[in-house]
């Protein structure tokens, strides 16, 4: 991350000092809950800010919010220096629909405020709103993602997601753990359901859906936020590609995408469509594991939240320091007479963001 006061590239992370960031005068929202206002400082103060404000550069100098004003003024009245941000050109347009939507999407605007919001032609960006609009524009690189258009579905809305192991022992959930890669409040966290029978168990496909990757080189899929290329340069410099985890990534359809990691082989091809139950590879210890088994991650490429990558890794792989959220797999996954779960060291209870429980990608 880098320190403000640099000129900023297109769509970089910086950590900004709070008095350059100014607020945008088209904000919809005029009202915002001090009673809310003061909890949100209060988190800020224990556990800082853990998803990045979006800010776009002023011509009169500093930066202009786009989104992520309650984040700001959390961090204000908590006394904070700085705040992560992205930095991202963006004309007024696209400025007014981003706060619109991540308005509507955190609390209810008032019905004054949605019509002081509604920009000249409301039908086009209804329009463009319910189709999905690429936030990163046409052209740009979609491992770069920003805070999307559109509003990750309901985790309670998820139907038709079956066990990708039939009779597997849950060997670590999604929680806090001291062998997580995810920071959560300062403290490791694990994104997804490790389950383990044996190796060369057969791995069933959890929901219907498309295959976006499958093998080693399934990294462009996983929600990364930032450029990959110093990573990729890592590994082929190093020849470190056959240590990865063997991977699959499938879109369910549904706004979500299921990740498959740690396979010992997988008979999945990119295209390819498949169903529920349906076999796709073959238990592993593929990349980092411990031994076999399965790592089974869920998220949503329009899920606005995001979660960090542990410091130490960043350093040693060149990975972004951020990934999308991921949700709990138990949250849509039917319930089973299942054998007993082996409980996650220091599991004291998943993280939740306003959509469901969430954290960074698979691939641990």
């Amino acid at each position: 991350m880098l320190v403000g006061g640099l000129e900023p590239t297109a769509n970089e992370l910086l950590e900004l000092p709070v008095d350059a960031i100014h607020v945008n005068p088209r904000q919809p929202r005029r009202r915002f809950d001090a009673e809310a206002g003061s909890g949100l400082a209060e988190s800020v103060r224990r556990q800082g800010v853990i998803q990045p404000l979006l800010v776009r550069p002023r011509a009169a100098g500093g930066y202009e919010l786009v989104a992520g004003e309650r984040r700001w003024r959390a961090a204000r009245e908590a006394g904070r220096a700085t705040v992560p941000a992205v930095v991202r050109e963006a004309d007024d347009r696209d400025t007014l629909l981003l706060g619109l939507i991540e308005n509507v999407a955190r609390e209810q605007l008032t019905p004054v405020e949605e019509a002081r919001a509604a920009p000249a032609d409301p039908a086009q960006v209804a329009q463009q709103a319910a189709a999905g609009i690429d936030a990163n524009g046409p052209g740009q690189d979609r491992s770069v993602a920003l805070p999307p258009a559109r509003i990750a579905p309901l985790v309670s809305q998820l139907t038709g997601y079956v066990w990708p192991i039939g009779n597997g022992r849950i060997t670590q959930s999604f929680g806090f753990s001291p062998f997580g890669t995810l920071m959560v409040a300062g403290r490791l966290f694990h994104d997804g359901l490790d389950i383990a029978t044996f190796c060369g168990d057969r791995i069933r496909a959890a929901h219907d859906g498309v295959v976006l990757a499958a093998g080693r080189r399934s990294d462009p899929e996983l929600g990364w936020l930032g450029s990959l290329d110093a990573y990729h340069r890592r590994l082929d410099k190093k020849q470190l590609w056959g240590g990865l985890a063997i991977i699959v990534v499938t879109d369910d359809g549904n706004g979500y995408r299921s990740v498959y990691a740690h396979l010992s082989r997988t008979i999945a091809r990119p295209g390819q469509t498949i169903r529920a139950g349906q076999l796709i590879g073959y238990e592993g210890a593929t990349g980092f594991a411990s031994g076999c088994h399965l790592h089974f991650g869920l998220f949503s490429p329009l899920e606005s939240a995001t979660m960090e990558l542990d410091p130490k890794i960043v350093r040693k792989t060149h990975l972004p320091s951020f990934e999308i959220a991921r949700i709990d797999p138990l949250l849509v996954l039917p319930a089973r007479v299942a054998p007993p779960q082996a409980p996650s060291p220091d599991q004291t209870g998943p993280f939740s963001p306003s959509r469901g429980r969430a954290a960074r990608s698979a691939g641990a």
